[in-house]
C-alpha cells in the first residue's frame, strides 16, 4: 500500500520545478534591474532631471495596469487552447498577439496625447515639458515593442519551456546594464528613453528568435 507521505512525494516529484522557478525570477530580476537603472540615475543625472522623471512616475503605473490587464488572462486563454486544440495553437497566438499589440498601441498612443496637456495642467511652469514629452514620446515606443517580449514570455510559459524564459532573462539583465550604464549618463533623461527603447529591441529580438526556433522543431 502506497502511504500518504509517497503519495506527496510524488506529486511534488511531478511538480514542474523549473517552470515555477521561471516564474519567480521572471518577477524578481526586473526588480533587482529597476534598482540598478536608479542607482545610475541617481549618480548621473541632476536632480532637475530626476524631478523630471519623479513627475510621470504615474505614466509607468499606466502603462503596467495596461500590461496587467492585457498579458495575465493570456496565461489561461492560451493555455486552454493548448489543451482543446493543440493544432490551432500557433494560429491562436498569432491573433492573440495581433489583438493585444492593436489595443495595446492604441492605448498608449491615446494616453501619450493625454499625458501632454494632464503635465502641462499640473505643472506649466515648474518643469521642463518639452523634455517629458520627449521622454513620454521614447518610452512610449520602448513599451510598444517590448510588448512582444512580454507576450512571448507568456507562450514559453503555456507551453512549459522554461529554458527559454531562462534565457530571455539573461539578455534582459545584460542588456538592461550595458545600456543603462552606456547611455544614460552620455544623453542624461533622454538617455533613459533611449535605452529603454533599446534594451526592449533586444529583448523582444531574442524573443521572437526563441519563438521560431521552437516552431521549426
Amino acid at each position: 500500500m502506497i502511504s500518504i507521505k509517497n503519495v506527496k512525494y510524488l506529486e511534488l516529484k511531478k511538480f514542474d520545478w523549473k517552470l515555477f522557478l521561471s516564474l519567480i525570477a521572471l518577477s524578481l530580476v526586473p526588480f533587482l534591474l529597476q534598482t540598478v537603472e536608479t542607482f545610475v540615475v541617481s549618480i548621473n543625472i541632476s536632480t532637475k532631471a530626476t524631478d523630471v522623471i519623479g513627475q510621470i512616475e504615474w505614466y509607468d503605473l499606466i502603462d503596467e495596469t495596461m500590461q496587467a490587464f492585457l498579458i495575465i488572462p493570456l496565461y489561461s486563454v492560451l493555455n486552454g487552447i493548448l489543451k482543446n486544440d493543440k493544432e490551432s495553437f500557433a494560429c491562436s497566438v498569432f491573433k492573440s498577439f495581433v489583438l493585444v499589440f492593436s489595443l495595446y498601441s492604441v492605448f498608449s498612443i491615446v494616453v501619450l496625447l493625454c499625458s501632454k496637456h494632464l503635465i502641462s495642467f499640473m505643472n506649466p511652469q515648474e518643469i521642463d515639458l518639452s523634455l517629458i514629452n520627449k521622454y513620454l514620446l521614447l518610452s512610449t515606443f520602448a513599451f510598444m515593442i517590448g510588448i512582444v517580449a512580454d507576450f512571448a514570455n507568456v507562450v514559453f510559459v503555456v507551453i512549459g519551456k522554461s529554458v527559454n524564459v531562462y534565457i530571455f532573462l539573461a539578455f534582459k539583465v545584460l542588456a538592461t546594464v550595458l545600456s543603462d550604464f552606456l547611455i544614460i549618463p552620455a544623453f542624461g533623461v533622454i538617455g533613459l528613453g533611449l535605452a529603454k527603447i533599446l534594451t526592449s529591441t533586444i529583448l523582444s529580438v531574442a524573443a521572437l528568435v526563441l519563438s521560431f526556433q521552437y516552431k521549426n522543431r
